[in-house]
């Protein structure tokens, strides 16, 4: 092969070009500090760095997300060191105020402190960064606690009860202030049994409602939560609220109405009745539901369906009626739905809620009591059906007839069933005997002689017919002959002697001289300083009335009883409003419109002229169904970052979870305040305060623990960054002295290529023309 000159030239630029390219390589290396300009440069250094940079803006994330869930439990620890401090002040209050020589007027002054604390502590609960709300679950752009009149039911347990949604049972109804009634029907998406399980939580429940509620095109948005209790709650208003008080009312949604057709044995078995043909004729489509019966004669009874034949129309109860139910009775059926929520038919937002109460209720008040005989042998009496219920309450006492048949006649009670409230007599009845329209009078035992002397001062062993439950508690005893003749002191309690087989009265202080077993007594029931029988109740704007109740000791059940009966003795729209007692041991107080023109009427109580029973109810003077109380408005959801690939840390607090029993318990110190509960005070509100303290505590711990985990998290990371920031620096940075050389070195090979070239290959005319 012939080499040419030309091909010498060529092979000559090519490697004057190659060393070109290289120093302008080294130029750009040495320049930019960057030693791969391209991923040819170094196919594996590349790769490497690529992985190294996609770790770092990984790091980097994490690092960010660490840092900002860093930032958010930082001002949740800020803000519950803030309900620490007030709690600590409302501490000092309650222990200030348990002290006896307080006045109530100061004691009132202390009240409304402990108010302003709570209202303190709702701003801290609506602390935001950014204007997202810190103690809102994972609702973090609406804000947790507004004031809002609310209703709730029942605690719900899934797991023992479950809640079920079928085609039977999906509905209830809900009216808003004085609007029209709507019927909220879930749909078949909602279905199933709602036990506790994933997919089946109350929470899904209450979101499937939430979603039917936002549809029904209420006037202002109507809510449904579910409490850290398990309760599930109702409430209606704008977000800011609009300054007016929503009223929100439940109620059953009637599946069926018609005649009945048949109905077994009234009192008999099996319990059927037949539906007439406007029935569905599905097999078991009410069964679940309950039924209501509306007889002839006006009786009402209300059954649960236990099985429904559809071809038959027959429903079978779960047990017998005891009213006269017949085909000349109609029928209701009714959804099951809001009873399986935990709500009463026509539960309300207007419905006053005290605080929780103890039992037995003892009630003292003025004596001789008076009612209406019931019925009457030759020697026993029925009493009115409001007397009380405790087994042989009013032995020993003295029953007097003051009008109507057999007046003026006088027995002792030997012993009384207060299941049937039949009092068995000491002798019989003259002709003519008392009737349904004789007025009687009940006096208790107040005189009698000391069974035994006492070697204690502040000790008095009552006769042997006095009365041993705590009814003397609160009254004055005098020794009125006798050893220690004169004195008077107040009866604390009385108390059993197992030694000496006698009751006692104890007394508020020490007698100056004994009593022996021939002094006499008498106590006084007229008047007492611990009298509290009395409140003050209105319904709308309407007038005023004051209650007066009827000494005993009563179960709650009871005392709701007689509370209900001496307020619809008042009459008018009085006669509709319904007393009970739900399961956190909390009176109830609802006026309920029987004419099903969907009237809703606030309730208010207020103290009585004396004799105040307020507290014993659970409620102070003032309090009102339209009274606005903090709402929690936030969900429970988890609000996570992830801090590392794969795990994520919760940083939010549930305000429910920590605040609502703060709220609520600061209202009891407030009331216990207001009506000088000194020994509420100075123990169970001590006991309560500690609890919430603790609860707020707890979760400053529980904060603090997963800082100093974030925080060891972004050192970590950060050295992990600058480690790999390391390693691309290895593999990408310049090295100056080592890119210096051999620029230098390319430049004198560039040099002597050019040299010797231009030597080598002599330009010719003739090689321009070859």
């Amino acid at each position: 092969m012939r080499v040419t000159s030309r091909m010498n030239s060529l092979s000559f630029l090519s490697d004057i070009m190659s060393r070109e390219a290289e120093i302008q390589k080294k130029s750009s290396q040495y320049a930019s500090g960057v030693v791969i300009q391209r991923p040819s440069d170094d196919p594996i250094g590349t790769a490497r760095t690529m992985l190294m940079n996609s770790s770092i803006y990984q790091i980097k994330q994490y690092t960010n997300n660490s840092q900002e869930a860093r930032t958010w439990l930082n001002s949740a620890d800020k803000a519950l060191q803030s309900v620490d401090e007030y709690l600590q002040r409302a501490y000092e209050l309650l222990e200030r105020g348990a002290n006896s020589t307080l006045s109530d007027e100061q004691r009132i002054a202390i009240a409304e402190e402990i108010d302003q604390i709570c209202s303190g502590i709702m701003e801290v609960a609506n602390t935001n960064i950014d204007n997202r709300y810190i103690f809102a679950g994972t609702d973090v752009t609406s804000i947790p606690y507004n004031l809002r009149v609310s209703v709730s039911g029942n605690p719900l347990d899934l797991h023992d009860q479950p809640i079920v949604i079928d085609a039977s049972n999906n509905r209830f109804q809900l009216q808003l202030d004085d609007g029209t009634v709507k019927t909220i029907v879930l749909p078949v998406e909602s279905y199933g049994v709602y036990d506790g399980t994933s997919g089946k939580t109350l929470n899904d429940l209450t979101k499937a409602i939430q979603k039917q509620l936002d549809v029904a095109g209420f006037a202002v948005p109507v809510s449904v939560k579910m409490t850290p209790d398990n309760k599930i709650t109702f409430y209606a208003g704008t977000t800011p609220p609009d300054g007016k008080t929503h009223t929100v009312v439940l109620r059953n949604a009637v599946t069926a109405s018609g005649n009945v057709q048949a109905a077994s044995a009234p009192a008999g078995t099996p319990p059927t009745i037949v539906l007439d043909s406007s029935a569905d004729a599905t097999d078991d489509f009410y069964t679940g539901n309950t039924v209501t019966f509306k007889n002839s004669d006006g009786t009402l009874e209300t059954r649960k369906i236990v099985s429904y034949d559809g071809a038959t129309r027959t429903a079978t109860l779960d047990e017998a009626c005891n009213t006269a139910v017949s085909a000349t009775s109609t029928y209701d059926v009714v959804d099951s739905t809001l009873g399986q929520l935990g709500f009463a038919d026509q539960a309300t937002t207007r419905q006053l809620v005290g605080t929780s109460i103890s039992s037995p209720v003892t009630v003292l008040g003025k004596y001789p009591l008076t009612g209406q005989v019931a019925s009457a042998t030759g020697s026993s009496v029925t009493l009115t059906s409001d007397a009380t219920a405790t087994a042989d309450f009013y032995k020993n006492w003295t029953i007097t007839i003051v009008s109507g048949p057999g007046a003026g006649q006088t027995q002792t009670i030997t012993g009384y069933d207060g299941t049937t409230k039949e009092a068995a007599l000491s002798g019989s009845w003259s002709v003519p005997l008392p009737d349904a329209t004789s007025v009687y009078s009940l006096s208790p035992p107040l005189e009698g002689t000391v069974s035994a002397a006492s070697a204690d001062s502040d000790k008095i062993y009552l006769d042997s017919n006095a009365i041993t439950t705590s009814f003397y508690m609160g009254m004055p005893i005098t020794i009125t002959d006798g050893a220690g003749q004169g004195q008077t002191r107040t009866i604390k309690s009385v108390e059993y002697d197992s030694v000496a087989g006698k009751y006692y009265a104890k007394l508020d202080s020490p007698l100056n001289t004994l009593p022996d077993a021939s002094s006499k007594y008498s106590i006084n029931a007229n008047y007492f300083a611990n009298e509290d029988n009395r409140f003050k109740i209105s319904l709308g704007q309407g007038t005023s009335y004051e209650i007066s109740l009827d000494s005993g000791t009563y179960s709650l059940t009871e005392f709701a009883a007689q509370l209900e009966k001496k307020i619809q003795n008042i009459g008018g729209d009085y006669a509709n409003i319904k007393v009970s007692v739900n399961s956190d041991n909390q009176l109830s107080l609802v006026y309920q419109d029987p004419s099903g023109a969907n009237k809703t009427l606030p309730i208010k109580l207020e103290s009585g002229s004396s004799a105040d029973i307020l507290d014993k109810m659970g409620f102070i003077s003032g309090d009102h169904s339209d009274q606005a109380r903090p709402n929690y408005e936030g969900d429970y959801g988890s609000l996570n970052y992830e801090i590392n690939v794969g795990v994520s840390l919760g940083v939010n607090q549930v305000g429910a979870d920590i605040f609502d029993s703060i709220f609520t318990n600061l209202r009891k110190f407030s009331q216990d305040l207001r009506t000088g509960d000194l020994d509420a005070l100075g123990d169970e509100d001590i006991r309560l305060f500690k609890q919430d303290q603790q609860k707020v505590l707890v979760a400053q711990s529980q904060i603090g623990t997963k800082v100093n985990r974030l925080e060891s998290g972004i050192t970590r990371m950060s050295g992990v960054e600058d480690y790999l920031t390391s390693m691309m620096s290895t593999i990408n940075d310049t090295e100056y002295a080592r890119i210096v050389m051999e620029l230098k070195t390319q430049q004198a090979a560039y040099d002597a290529a050019l040299q010797i070239s231009g030597q080598l290959i002599p330009k010719t005319l003739l090689d321009y023309l070859d």
